[in-house]
């Protein structure tokens, strides 16, 4: 599957707004960002700043209350542009009673593979998770990190053009968090493009070639972590983040 050749930017969100009935301020406030094919941009914030939703909205999990939201060119409730994106969600989306390869089989059966091509898909990618030898144990055997890694293959089984991925490391060892960004890493030298959200400082930096700051639902910054520290005459994107987020909640009522 490929992206129509037309389509310049594989995001765009221009003035989204999101509110929930139960909160006093919205999810998101007029975002607005645009992703270009082959990025791989981060979308770095506190937990509760936004980026779930902004990601449960690309993927047409949610519609914004406000606002214009293409993915591919197109809406994000679009079922054929759907099939072209692999989605990651923070919580884990895969079934425990399955073992690890018959969850990557029933994820790509509904991703319509056929049986051949699946099945030489699904190898490869147990392969390169370092999960072939317990791939037909029960999830619910597995560790925290070999489920995060699960559950990462069930959305990129099909290879598709665009990955959205919320939080892909929460809650794992070192180890497991940095194969997984070497893997994405890989996914997007070979031209796939990446939208990751994080709360990590350093997974922002280590392979995103820009990133985004949000909080409480607005983007306080966009560029790439190198440009944004020089304007601010930061030394450390850390210190950018702490700046800038500091001057939001001294702002706050």
């Amino acid at each position: 599957m490929s992206l129509p050749s037309s389509t310049a930017l594989a995001i765009e969100l221009q003035n989204v707004r999101k509110s929930y009935r139960n909160s006093d301020s919205p999810a998101l406030d007029l975002a607005s960002l645009n992703i270009a094919r082959n990025e791989f941009f981060g979308l770095l914030g506190p937990n509760g700043a936004g980026k779930t939703t902004l990601i449960s909205i690309l993927y047409g999990i949610l519609r914004a209350d406000e606002g214009s939201v293409k993915v591919l060119g197109a809406s994000p409730d679009n079922r054929s542009i759907r099939s072209l994106m692999g989605y990651v969600p923070q919580n884990l989306a895969i079934y425990e009673g399955l073992t690890g390869r018959e969850n990557l089989h029933f994820f790509g059966r509904l991703y319509g593979l056929k049986k051949d091509v699946l099945q030489e898909k699904t190898e490869r990618l147990l392969s390169r998770l370092g999960l072939v030898d317990c791939a037909d144990r029960r999830v619910s055997a597995y560790s925290g990190g070999m489920k995060r890694l699960i559950n990462l293959g069930a959305g990129i089984l099909h290879e598709p053009p665009l990955i959205v991925l919320d939080e892909p490391t929460v809650g794992i060892d070192t180890h497991t968090r940095r194969f997984i960004l070497e893997l994405l890493k890989e996914l997007h030298a070979a031209g796939a493009t990446l939208f990751f959200t994080t709360h990590y400082i350093d997974e922002a930096e280590l392979g995103c070639s820009r990133i985004a700051i949000i909080e409480h639902g607005k983007i306080l910054a966009e560029g790439a972590s190198g440009d944004l520290c020089r304007k601010a005459h930061c030394e450390t994107l850390e210190q950018f983040f702490l700046s800038i987020t500091k001057k939001t909640a001294e702002g706050s009522p």
